[in-house]
């Protein structure tokens, strides 16, 4: 028990003295050093160190670093009262303002408030003004608003060239939500209750319409057997006829469910591909 207490204690004094002596390097290595620790994917002990950094010793330099390090981790709330709380009451920062904006953009954006969204008033630099065209886009095309999304991307072109693949990217995704026919949950039950398994069908899942067709028509066979030998005294009518119809109820609310699952992968699929370019424009703010 005491050895356990001596080795945790020496163990906290030797990363409080490491601590403290990475404290004593000059700003261009704590900013290598914080980008190593990023790129071999140590992104909490990243965004630990530059919070202490910049407890420390802040830097507005460290201070964009420590909130793009959030944004990469995903942090949106985090990063978002970073900016608030390092720049808004800042006037003397070196920071771009337009910086700032397209931050808190990236925040609004995967949080979903859109209306938040700000243009930056004073742009800078031409690849800022394509992040921002780039930040619109991804707001019209998360909102599903194709006339807004086809304005914005005819206006102008990205010049940039990993800002043009995002565009286009950006532009595949609009594309395959146009072509992309939502399955009604409705219409998928109804073509189930008329023909077991056809609302499978009309769902692009061929293989479960004839598992959910086989045990209706056996069920019903059967009970359809039982009452022409035996008419209403068969027990198999009764038996089989309860599990067919237990079989059919189930498969038209299977349909159903499986309409609104093919939809939602499709939009958790476009999610993704959307989320992804937008990690791309981390690196630009």
């Amino acid at each position: 028990m005491r050895s356990s207490i001596f080795i945790f204690f020496a163990l906290l004094l030797f990363f409080r003295g490491y601590t403290q002596l990475l404290d004593t390097l000059p700003l261009d290595k704590k900013m290598n050093f914080v980008l190593q620790l990023k790129n071999n994917k140590q992104l909490n002990d990243a965004i630990f160190l530059t919070s202490h950094f910049n407890s420390v010793k802040p830097h507005d330099s460290l201070k964009l670093v420590e909130i793009k390090l959030n944004l990469d981790a995903r942090l949106y709330r985090t990063a978002d009262s970073l900016v608030t709380c390092y720049f808004s009451s800042n006037n003397d920062t070196l920071i771009d303002d337009c910086s700032i904006i397209l931050i808190k953009n990236h925040c609004h954006l995967e949080s979903g408030r859109f209306n938040d969204l700000m243009e930056p008033k004073c742009i800078k630099h031409a690849a800022h003004q394509e992040v921002w065209k780039l930040q619109l886009l991804i707001s019209y095309l998360l909102q599903n608003k194709t006339e807004e999304f086809d304005a914005v991307f005819n206006s102008r072109k990205c010049n940039d060239p990993v800002l043009s693949l995002i565009e286009f990217d950006l532009y595949v995704q609009m594309m395959d939500l146009k072509k992309f026919r939502f399955k009604k949950p409705f219409v998928a039950g109804l073509l189930s209750a008329i023909v077991p398994g056809l609302g499978k069908i009309y769902t692009k899942k061929p293989h479960e319409a004839l598992m959910g067709f086989l045990p209706v028509a056996f069920n019903f066979l059967q009970a359809a057997e039982g009452y022409y030998y035996e008419q209403w005294k068969s027990p198999h009518l009764y038996v089989f006829g309860s599990l067919g119809t237990m079989f059919y109820a189930s498969n038209i609310a299977g349909s159903a469910t499986s309409a609104k699952r093919k939809n939602q992968e499709f939009l958790t699929k476009i999610k993704d591909n959307i989320d992804f370019e937008t990690a791309k424009l981390i690196s630009f703010y």
